[in-house]
């Protein structure tokens, strides 16, 4: 069977993409830290710890964002989301399998 040059493919996922295994998300605790130094007083959640790729840790940031309702971003391999939510997004990575110290 030839394939044309011009056919494509088109693939769906049902998934969003973040597909850390559980090897990975077993190595090591993450750990979770309020912060409000050099933010204009504003309050920022920084999460880190990670044994995953980056690619990984941006795809679980976005995750945690939507989930979340918030804003934030990844800086130097740790996720910073915006405000102290601590509890809600510690609660969502135990959900997810990660273990949280």
């Amino acid at each position: 069977m030839s394939k044309s040059r011009n056919s494509r493919v088109l693939v769906y996922s049902t998934t969003d993409g973040f597909s850390a295994n559980s090897a990975d998300r077993q190595q090591r605790k993450l750990w979770l830290r309020m912060e409000r130094r050099g933010r204009g007083g504003k309050t920022a959640t920084i999460i880190g710890g990670f044994t995953v790729s980056d690619q990984q840790v941006e795809l679980l940031a976005r995750r945690l964002k939507s989930s979340c309702g918030i804003g934030g971003n990844v800086v130097d391999g740790e996720i910073v989301l915006q405000g102290d939510v601590r509890q809600k997004a510690s609660a969502l990575l135990r959900q997810w399998g990660y273990p949280v110290g």
